[in-house]
């Protein structure tokens, strides 16, 4: 078994409602987001990342060179644009979990 398989990684924060459904302007919806059988992470500045290239905020990265060379098969790379960092994640899975909606 890897040395990992029992790392995990969390965050914890809020999503904004600001989007195109107006029923959600000013919404916020809180979250905790866990990564389990984490072998690598790293963050960055948002400024300094392709998040330009991005389909959304939370984004698997096919066929990604860094799990490869991590070298066990069933390692996924998961990428997690926040207001200010971009997360990368190298791990077996994760979760999310929402809490209630609240208007700030």
């Amino acid at each position: 078994m890897a040395d990992h398989a029992n790392a995990t990684l969390q965050l914890e924060g809020d999503i904004s409602g600001n989007v195109p459904d107006p029923a959600m302007l000013g919404v916020w919806v809180p979250y905790v987001l866990r990564f389990q059988g984490v072998a690598a992470w790293k963050r960055e500045d948002l400024d300094g990342s392709d998040w330009h290239t991005w389909a959304s905020s939370l984004d698997e990265v096919q066929d990604s060179s860094w799990a490869r060379a991590i070298g066990e098969p069933d390692l996924r790379h998961i990428a997690i644009q926040t207001y200010d960092d971009v997360f990368n994640v190298v791990c077996v899975g994760f979760t999310l979990e929402l809490g209630e909606p609240y208007a700030a």
